[in-house]
């Protein structure tokens, strides 16, 4: 009975008892948890007002280091409407559940010097010999209460920040040029221009450093980054305004370019500050005339040049061709960009040979104002001929001084060809030597001049020549460069050189023949007779005889003092009477020859 009623009661489910037990658990256990999501949900708003204070402090560092260094003092940072309120002391911001008040408290003292943790209260205090300012930030919140009445603990924002004394020039807020001008420009007419020659530059200082300026610099600089003019003004009118006037130099249009202007204030300590810069085109008339325009015929083309403006705001070169001199109505042939890194050029390829054309250049500003054309050129296209190599340069003539037989030494540099070669004809080939044995008056030495061949790039050329000069004698060279078309360099280069003295040496020949005499007669190379003389002055012949050696007391030696070059030969008697010759050359010292049995 027990068994199946409680076997009733498991499947039926709980009790009424069973359940109400239950729901007093569950109440029990949520009275218990509200308390800790309270707390939780008092955490999360406290760690959110603690992001907010801290992007708070940090956007008011940023801002305290972007003011000038003067300015960061407790009285303008704690004041509600300086710089526009950027800095107040009351910061609200809205959140899901309303609108949190955060506050702010700014705090400044000196670093370093006199006034060391002084408090930086305005702009006047302390004396500069600081080393820099520290600036604390300081953010927090009006807490919430908790259940007791008591305000829940607040994690203030403290962040510091330093500015040192590099900030502590005088800032510019503005430099302005007057005056300028638009609508000059036919296609931009926003753009501003200094249109006139008297520039005024004006710098308008931030106004804590007003009163606190020494002087302010201005600079001007051409299109092409040269200094102009460096100009200093010491005195502002009205404060804090300060004032210089640049004058340009030059003909109407001809400094013309896009100019840069800087100026930079010096604090009264010395302290210089920022840098302020603007940029205006100067446009006070069109480009001067062009000069120096050439142009070089060449077969079917014409090759132009000319000088690059002067002025800095050109942007174009006008090309006028026409064949008639007088023509009023310039004919536009091209028009070609300015490159200021290259010397302005025109290959006008569209010309006939034997056509005489005549040529003009005009310069282009940026507004379109044009210069006043350039002096007109004629220039006449043809079919290249071939053109004779310039002379050849430094050319001399040296005579050899040890040398023997006697030999003359010629120099010279390289000849050059027309630029550009006109032909491949026109290249240099070969070098001829013309030598003049008669003090000038011809030139007719050899059959054929003597050449030596031309070599691209070789600078320097020599040529030696000994074909029979005779000694102490002055021979005349002229040196000519011929192309390849067999032409010759003109004029003529003519130089000379004296061969030196002959060179003699003591010639001795013997007889050593016991019963024979013989007969010696000296020539040169050639087999020419010399006139000699015996030593014995009763043989002064040529041949001579030299008598045999007898008892060592007849004439059976001779000694003579020759010429270099000369050569002995003898015939002695035999029964064919037959001249024999013998190495008997005097070259380079003293010899003996002897002959006998």
């Amino acid at each position: 009975m027990n068994t199946s009623v409680r076997v009733r009661h498991a499947t039926r489910g709980f009790s009424f008892v069973e359940l109400l037990v239950a729901i007093i658990i569950a109440g029990i256990a949520f009275v218990a948890m509200v308390p800790m999501f309270v707390n939780a949900q008092i955490n999360e708003a406290r760690d959110t007002a603690r992001n907010v204070s801290l992007n708070l402090a940090q956007d008011r560092v940023e801002k305290i280091r972007q003011l000038d260094y003067d300015l960061i003092t407790e009285s303008n940072l704690n004041n509600a409407t300086f710089r526009n309120g950027q800095f107040r002391t009351t910061e609200p911001v809205e959140n899901g559940g309303g609108t949190k008040n955060y506050f702010v408290k700014y705090d400044v003292v000196f670093v370093g010097g006199a006034f060391d943790t002084n408090h930086v209260v305005d702009s006047t205090s302390g004396d500069a010999s600081e080393k820099y300012k520290m600036v604390t930030v300081d953010v927090s919140w009006t807490p919430r209460l908790n259940s007791d009445g008591k305000a829940f603990s607040v994690k203030r924002a403290v962040l510091q920040t330093y500015v040192y004394k590099q900030y502590a020039g005088s800032f510019i807020n503005a430099l302005a040029v007057s005056p300028v001008a638009g609508n000059i420009d036919p296609v931009d007419d926003s753009r501003q221009f200094v249109t006139s020659y008297s520039i005024t530059l004006t710098a308008y200082l931030n106004e804590a450093d007003a009163q606190n300026t020494k002087e302010v610099t201005f600079w001007v600089y051409s299109s092409t980054g040269q200094e102009l003019a460096k100009l200093h003004q010491t005195t502002p009118a009205p404060a804090g305004v300060y004032s210089q006037t640049y004058a340009i130099i030059g003909a109407a249009g001809s400094q013309d370019g896009v100019y840069t202007f800087k100026a930079k204030a010096v604090s009264k300590y010395g302290y210089p500050g920022n840098t302020a810069e603007c940029v205006y085109p100067v446009e006070t008339g069109p480009p001067p005339m062009l000069t120096g325009l050439s142009g070089l015929p060449g077969n079917s083309r014409v090759d132009l040049s000319w000088s690059q403006s002067t002025a800095g705001d050109v942007v174009s070169y006008e090309i006028y061709r026409d064949t008639n001199p007088g023509q009023t109505e310039k004919t536009l042939l091209t028009t070609i960009d300015f490159d200021a890194q290259q010397s302005p050029t025109y290959a006008d390829t569209s010309v006939t040979n034997g056509q005489v054309y005549y040529y003009t250049v005009v310069a282009v500003d940026s507004v379109g104002k044009r210069s006043v054309e350039a002096s007109v050129i004629s220039v006449t296209p043809a079919s290249p001929v071939d053109v004779p190599p310039n002379p050849p340069t430094n050319v001399t003539a040296v005579a050899a001084l040890t040398a023997w037989p006697p030999q003359i030494d010629l120099h010279w540099n390289a000849a050059t060809t027309a630029l550009p070669l006109p032909t491949p004809n026109s290249a240099i080939d070969h070098y001829s030597i013309y030598r003049s044995n008669d003090n000038g008056a011809t030139y007719a030495a050899w059959q054929t001049p003597k050449t030596v061949p031309h070599f691209a790039g070789l600078p320097t050329y020599a040529y030696g020549d000994s074909d029979g000069l005779a000694a102490s004698k002055t021979y005349y060279y002229r040196i000519a460069a011929v192309n390849k078309a067999g032409q010759e360099s003109s004029p003529y280069v003519v130089v000379s050189a004296t061969t030196r003295a002959t060179i003699k040496y003591n010639l001795r020949v013997e007889n050593l023949n016991t019963k024979t005499g013989a007969n010696v007669k000296v020539t040169d190379l050639a087999g020419n007779l010399i006139d000699v003389t015996a030593a014995n002055a009763a043989n002064p012949a040529n041949p001579i005889t030299v008598q045999h050696k007898k008892n060592n007391n007849t004439i059976w030696w001779v000694t003579w003092n020759l010429p270099a070059g000369s050569y002995i030969t003898w015939w002695k008697l035999t029964s064919s009477n037959t001249w024999i010759s013998k190495d008997g050359t005097l070259s380079s010292a003293d010899r003996t020859i002897s002959f006998g049995p």
